[in-house]
C-alpha cells in the first residue's frame, strides 16, 4: 500500500522558469469531511540537490497519515535544485509557492473538491532533511500564519565543516563518491539548465559527491544572510511552535547543528514552544513509521494540539 493511497491527487504549475514548469501536488483525503479543512504543507528533502515531491520513499508514512487521519489538505511542492539553481533562487521558489498557495488554492478546491475549503487559520508545514531546512525557513517567513512547523532531521548549519571540508563521510552507509562527478557535471551544464524533480542515480551520486567533498557552499551561489538560519535567529526572527526530531547518531546530517540552533532560538525567544525529540536513530529512520509509533507520540500530540485546537 502506498503512502498516498488515501488521497485524490491533482498537480498544478505554481510558476515557470525558462519554460520549465514547477509543480505542486494538491492531495485531498478520499473521505474528507465537508467544510473548512486544515492544511499540511510538505517540503521534500535531498540536500537541495536531488529529490522530488513524488518520491514516497524519502518521507515518513506518518506524515501522510497525519494529513489523512485529520482530514487535512496535503500539499507538496517541488522547487528548483542546485547547482543549476542557487540557494537564493530555491528560497524564491518557496516564496512563489506560498503566493500560489494563498491566492490560487481556493480556486483549485472549487473545481476538484467543491464542498471543501482551505482553512488558512490551521496550517502546519513539515519537511525532512533539506526539506527540514526549508520548513524552518518557511516557519520564520510565515510565523504568524502557521500553527506549528515540523522539522525532521533538518540541515541547519551549512557552515559546518561537514558541508565545507573534504574528508571521508560514509553517509547512511553510502560509498564515497569521486570528486570528478562534480567537475564532469558542471562542465556539461549550461546557463539555461533548470532541474526540478530529479531522483536519478546520477543525481543522487552528485549529491553525495558535493557533500562528501565539502563543496556545498561553493555551489550554493550568493551567500545571502537569509540562507543561514542562525543568522536570521540572531537578528531576532522567531519561530512558531516547533516539533523537531533528529537522531543523535545521524550519519548524513549533523545533529549538533540542530541542537545548537534550537538552543539559540530559545535563548532569543524565551516563549518559544519546542518539542525536541532526539533518539538514537539514523537519517531517514521514519520512512515506514506509522503515526502511532512511540518515538513520534510526544511530537505528534504537541503538533495536533497546536494545529487543530
Amino acid at each position: 500500500m502506498g503512502k498516498l493511497d488515501a488521497f485524490d491527487i491533482t498537480s498544478y504549475a505554481y510558476k515557470t522558469v525558462k519554460k520549465t514548469p514547477i509543480y505542486t501536488d494538491v492531495l485531498i483525503p478520499k473521505d474528507v469531511p465537508e467544510g473548512p479543512r486544515p492544511i499540511l504543507i510538505r517540503l521534500h528533502g535531498g540536500f537541495l540537490i536531488t529529490g522530488s515531491r513524488k518520491q514516497e520513499d524519502w518521507f515518513g508514512l506518518w506524515v501522510s497519515q497525519l494529513a489523512s487521519t485529520n482530514g487535512a489538505i496535503f500539499i507538496q511542492p517541488d522547487y528548483r535544485l542546485m547547482p543549476e539553481a542557487t540557494g537564493v533562487e530555491i528560497l524564491s521558489d518557496i516564496d512563489d509557492f506560498y503566493t500560489w498557495f494563498t491566492t490560487e488554492l481556493p480556486g483549485v478546491l472549487a473545481k476538484v473538491a467543491p464542498k471543501v475549503t482551505a482553512d488558512y487559520d490551521r496550517v502546519v508545514v513539515v519537511g525532512e532533511s533539506a526539506g527540514g531546512y526549508l520548513s524552518l525557513q518557511f516557519a520564520l517567513d510565515h510565523k504568524d500564519k502557521l500553527r506549528a512547523a515540523i522539522s525532521i532531521y533538518p540541515m541547519t548549519d551549512m557552515r559546518d565543516p561537514w558541508y565545507t571540508q573534504d574528508f571521508p563521510k560514509k553517509m547512511a552507509g553510502a560509498p564515497l563518491h569521486p570528486e570528478s562527478l562534480i567537475d564532469e557535471y558542471l562542465a556539461a551544464k549550461t546557463e539555461d539548465t533548470v532541474v526540478v524533480d530529479d531522483i536519478s542515480e546520477k543525481r543522487v551520486g552528485l549529491m553525495f559527491s558535493i557533500v562528501q567533498h565539502g563543496k556545498f557552499l561553493d555551489l550554493i551561489g550568493p551567500q545571502d544572510e537569509r540562507l543561514f538560519l542562525d543568522d536570521r535567529v540572531k537578528k531576532g526572527e522567531t519561530f512558531p511552535p516547533l516539533f523537531v526530531i533528529h537522531g543523535e547518531t545521524d550519519s548524513s546530517v549533523p545533529f549538533q547543528g540542530t541542537d545548537d540552533l534550537l538552543k539559540l532560538a530559545k535563548e532569543k525567544d524565551a516563549g518559544l514552544e519546542v518539542c525536541f525529540t532526539h533518539p538514537d536513530v539514523e537519517h531517514g529512520f521514519d520512512s515506514n513509521y506509522s503515526l502511532d509509533n512511540p518515538l513520534l507520540a510526544e511530537g505528534v500530540k504537541f503538533v495536533v494540539e497546536k494545529w487543530l485546537r
